[in-house]
């Protein structure tokens, strides 16, 4: 059925369905992204984060940081985070495959996490 929100338009054909990211590379916060439709383009001026978005599907998919236009880790958390926070970056994916009744899709949630930790300090 074409046309269907976040939607899969053969029965067993699965589909991403939506993105939440937080603090990473341009998105400070968090940001849900979609729900996606059968077909999706990504447009925007240039530095808007079409790239970035791209990023964030590779990386919560497991792609190597080396691969990703990053050198290490730190390279995906928010640009807009101050260096002394611990606040942790992320990507879930949202998956929908298909159904074992051929009813509603079945979710799939695939997570990536990023997070901070900083050596203890004894007080003096």
């Amino acid at each position: 059925m074409p046309g269907r929100v976040g939607g899969n338009p053969e029965p067993n054909r699965g589909c991403l369905y939506k993105l939440v990211v937080s603090n990473f590379k341009s998105y400070a916060g968090t940001l849900t992204i979609g729900p996606f439709k059968d077909f999706t383009c990504v447009i925007g001026p240039n530095g808007s984060g079409k790239s970035n978005l791209m990023d964030a599907v590779s990386f919560v998919v497991g792609v190597n940081t080396t691969q990703l236009r990053g050198a290490k880790l730190a390279d995906f958390r928010s640009h807009n985070l101050s260096s002394a926070t611990d606040e942790p970056t992320s990507v879930t994916l949202y998956y929908h495959s298909p159904s074992s009744d051929g009813d509603e899709p079945e979710e799939v949630q695939f997570t990536r996490t990023i997070t901070v930790s900083r050596p203890f300090t004894a007080p003096a």
